[in-house]
């Protein structure tokens, strides 16, 4: 898949060899090697925050793709937040759940969600 991208990189642009070297292929080259945090600034510094998330939530790192959304002013931020406590709720993670809604500030909810696992 990696390879794929390079050579597509490389068709687009007309220049042998150059498709390694394109932050599209080294992002996904640092996901393949655990460089999560080298990826999200080869996404970030090309503006591309939304691909970041994903790039994350694909992983199941919810809370990554969220702090880089909060980070960033995303406009679907409460969404995002929405949608993961949802997923752990439904994954049976009503523990982690509730550690979500204690760092958001909402303690009733919180303890309920405590109760609740």
């Amino acid at each position: 898949k990696v390879n794929n991208l390079a050579r597509q990189v490389e068709a687009e642009s007309g220049i042998a060899g150059c498709g390694v070297g394109h932050f599209t292929v080294q992002s996904k080259l640092a996901v393949l090697n655990g460089h999560l945090p080298r990826a999200e600034q080869l996404l970030l510094q090309q503006g591309l925050v939304e691909e970041t998330m994903e790039m994350y939530q694909e992983l199941h790192k919810w809370e990554e793709s969220i702090a880089v959304a909060e980070s960033r002013q995303h406009a679907e931020v409460a969404t995002l937040k929405a949608n993961y406590l949802q997923w752990l709720t439904e994954t049976g993670q009503e523990e982690k759940a509730a550690e979500q809604k204690e760092r958001e500030g909402d303690l009733v909810s919180a303890v309920h969600l405590y109760l609740k696992g």
